[in-house]
């Protein structure tokens, strides 16, 4: 697949609250580069596509371009703002990407700095293959739904689990076509491959990663992936 043919979002428009005074994750150092530019990096290394669309806090755009462009090239970079979710953020990605009409995308979250070009490839090629495609890891420790108070509500078979990563990958127009179903309905999901499963079809499946995690707490900037 040419690199015109492929287009990228990298969502960073969160307000990282989870990660409590240390501020916004994305922008913060990793090694002396930005969390948000070691997650891009891969990305334009790889020479598969043709524009890649960052999701940024409203009033951050050219402050986040100025924090990334010494450590990246961003010749095939936009940066847009994102929404007040993930998914509108998502949303506004995709609709900065029509003039480019590629034909598959791949949204991946700008907090996982780890991802590699291995992973990408392969889950292009099985997007290219399936129209739709997650990285996903084997759930490590048993599986359980809690209740209200302090019971456990459900005990799920740990082999049928599975944790989700990014990069997600979809056939363009089908991925605009669910985002643009689940507004008309107001419906709110989990991730893309949620809201493609419920609009679009059946979402195939690929071996992730164990260090492409998502820095979510500041310990795991603390203890980075070896």
């Amino acid at each position: 697949m040419t690199p015109a043919e492929c287009a990228a979002v990298i969502t960073a428009a969160g307000k990282s609250r989870r990660m409590g005074p240390a501020g916004k994750k994305e922008y913060r150092g990793l090694e002396g580069v930005p969390v948000l530019a070691r997650a891009l990096r891969p990305f334009i290394a790889s020479g598969r596509f043709s524009r890649i669309v960052v999701t940024v806090p409203s009033g951050d755009v050219d402050a986040v371009a100025s924090l990334v462009q010494p450590h990246v090239c961003l010749d095939t970079v936009a940066f847009v703002e994102g929404g007040s979710t993930r998914q509108e953020s998502v949303f506004n990605a995709l609709r900065a990407l029509r003039p480019a009409a590629p034909g598959l995308v791949l949204i991946h979250d700008g907090a996982r700095p780890w991802v590699s070009r291995e992973l990408i490839d392969i889950v292009i090629e099985a997007t290219r293959r399936r129209g739709a495609c997650l990285p996903v890891l084997e759930a490590a420790e048993a599986v359980k739904l809690v209740g209200d108070g302090d019971t456990i509500a459900q005990h799920f078979p740990r082999h049928t689990i599975r944790f989700a990563q990014t990069p997600q990958g979809f056939l363009y127009a089908q991925i605009v076509a669910a985002h643009e179903k689940a507004r008309e309905q107001g419906m709110v999901c989990a991730d893309d491959g949620e809201l493609y499963s419920l609009f679009i079809g059946p979402v195939s499946w690929v071996c992730g990663e164990p260090r492409n995690r998502k820095i979510t707490w500041q310990h795991d900037l603390e203890s980075p992936c070896e």
